[in-house]
């Protein structure tokens, strides 16, 4: 999800995409988690300057705004209003 925020459609350097993932997370589990989004032909790897840079493909873009359909706000333009949710709990 960091790369689609992040990059918005643009490859971005594999080993800061690493230091986004939660502080436990071995590398050897990115490694497997990236090599399994290629394989699935959601994400691409591409070489830019001689440094590996990851890309969401258009499947992928489109599988992760399935699922996560309130990042897709962001290509909306604002109304101008602001709003103000509350909510109690007991």
């Amino acid at each position: 999800m960091g790369l689609y925020i992040a990059a918005q459609m643009r490859s971005y350097p594999s080993a800061k995409l690493f230091s986004w993932t939660p502080v436990k997370y071995s590398r050897r589990k990115y490694r497997d988690l990236v090599n399994r989004l290629q394989r699935l032909n959601l994400l691409q790897r591409t070489v830019v300057d001689g440094a590996v840079n990851f890309r969401l493909t258009i499947t992928g873009q489109k599988r992760l705004l399935n699922q996560f359909p309130v990042l897709s706000l962001g290509a909306k333009p604002w109304d101008g209003f602001w709003r103000v949710v509350m909510f109690d709990v007991p």
